[in-house]
């Protein structure tokens, strides 16, 4: 137990020394004048780290005022994703009407038109049953012809009180059309879906791409109604007659106005 005990004592002796001797290092160094440069050396050993941690506070001061401002950047998106919206609608609604002015004005301009059977409509987009608004209310009879700008689209098959139901030309069940080619070849308008054919064309007869085909003249169907132009002849050897494919001058379901009469 004596043994033990010097020991601790020794080793208690021992750290007291320590603790002086650095003590008197320090002493040493003050009056020296080396504690100054040990003071400096540390200090520039310092301003690296202060650094980074004085750059490393103003970054996440920085990510939470921007967090901060979150909430309202996005509520201010959205106002602006609102305005846009109702920006493009009045620039669509503005397009619509300009060219239903541009329709009125064809409308009003076209002299050649009988008038008191004259009802003008907009179309009812929907290509599974074609209508416009106008029925039987406004004078529309079941047979009225449907025109864009003077171009035969097709005809009216039924009709309501504020409606009617139009079969267009390229309709597979449309009545057929006479009509011709400006060179005077003649044949039946016809559609199969969808397109406009001209068909039942001799094969002696010569079609031309380009040439424009007008109405005959039928009951309800006046004579030299624009229908399109030629743009393709379907060759088939084993067909008794001649089958072109036509191009209208407009088309239903991107005119704003039709004319029926």
């Amino acid at each position: 137990m004596d043994a033990i005990e010097r020991t601790k004592m020794s080793f208690r002796l021992t750290r007291w020394q320590q603790v002086l001797f650095l003590i008197a290092c320090l002493a040493v160094l003050d009056v020296t004048g080396f504690s100054q440069s040990v003071n400096s050396v540390i200090g520039r050993g310092l301003v690296p780290v202060r650094q980074v941690w004085v750059v490393g506070l103003n970054q996440a001061y920085l990510i939470w005022q921007s967090a901060l401002k979150l909430p309202k950047s996005a509520a201010r998106i959205q106002d602006l994703e609102l305005r846009l919206a109702e920006a493009s609608a009045s620039l669509a609604e503005l397009a619509t009407l300009r060219r239903e002015n541009e329709e009125l004005r064809f409308l009003l301009t076209n002299t050649d038109r009988p008038s008191e059977r004259t009802v003008v409509a907009a179309p009812i987009i929907a290509f599974s049953k074609p209508a416009i608004a106008a029925g039987s209310q406004a004078g529309v009879e079941v047979g009225a012809i449907v025109l864009s700008r003077n171009t035969l689209l097709g005809q009216v098959t039924r009709v309501s009180l504020y409606e009617s139901q139009v079969t267009l030309l390229l309709t597979a069940n449309a009545l057929p059309v006479l009509a011709q080619t400006e060179s005077g070849v003649k044949g039946l308008v016809v559609g199969d879906g969808k397109k406009v054919l001209f068909t039942q064309v001799s094969k002696e007869d010569v079609i031309r791409v380009g040439d424009r085909v007008v109405t005959l003249g039928q009951p309800q169907i006046e004579q030299n109604l624009p229908i399109g132009r030629i743009v393709s002849v379907i060759n088939e050897p084993a067909s008794s007659v001649q089958t072109a494919v036509i191009e209208q001058y407009a088309s239903f379901f991107t005119t704003s106005i039709v004319e029926v009469r």
